[in-house]
């Protein structure tokens, strides 16, 4: 699945995406300060062949909806690129971390190594999955889906 998305605003959905070698996320707000780390010079490229600079990298938290209840996903080894309008989860670094993904019925699903479902995505009109966040729960559970250490594909 690769994403050509281009958006004249920031979205708060996370687009799942199969060819993406890292996380990406456009939110300043979302990083942990104490993971953030500064990254010079790299730059991602985007489906449509764009060159967006990475500024840091570092963990994040999202909250979504699992089954109709709250949970908080981190993410780690995110990279923080300003320039995009949009969110990425790497397929690639989930499953790097033990976690399977499956497509059915129209839903886009990452179950941990128990076979239990830690994260479902929904498709758009144009077939592109997504998982939309939501506002801070307080009583949510947490569930990891960090990423593999390692570098981008960054020119």
């Amino acid at each position: 699945m690769k994403i050509v998305c281009r958006a004249d605003s920031h979205t708060d959905a996370w687009w799942i995406d199969s060819e993406a070698e890292n996380h990406v996320c456009y939110d300043i707000d979302l990083f942990n300060e104490q993971s953030y780390r500064k990254i010079i010079g790299n730059s991602i490229v985007t489906a449509n062949n764009e060159a967006v600079l990475i500024v840091e990298k570092g963990s994040i938290i999202i909250d979504v909806l699992l089954n109709d209840q709250p949970i908080k996903i981190r993410l780690t080894n995110v990279y923080h690129c300003p320039g995009l309008h949009y969110n990425l989860m790497s397929v690639g670094q989930v499953k790097a971390k033990g976690y399977t993904c499956s497509i059915k019925n129209g839903k886009f699903r990452f179950m941990n190594s128990k076979g239990a479902v830690a994260l479902i995505g929904s498709r758009n009109d144009a077939g592109a999955y997504f998982v939309n966040t939501s506002t801070n729960f307080s009583n949510s559970r947490s569930v990891i889906l960090a990423s593999r250490t390692g570098s981008a594909k960054a020119s």
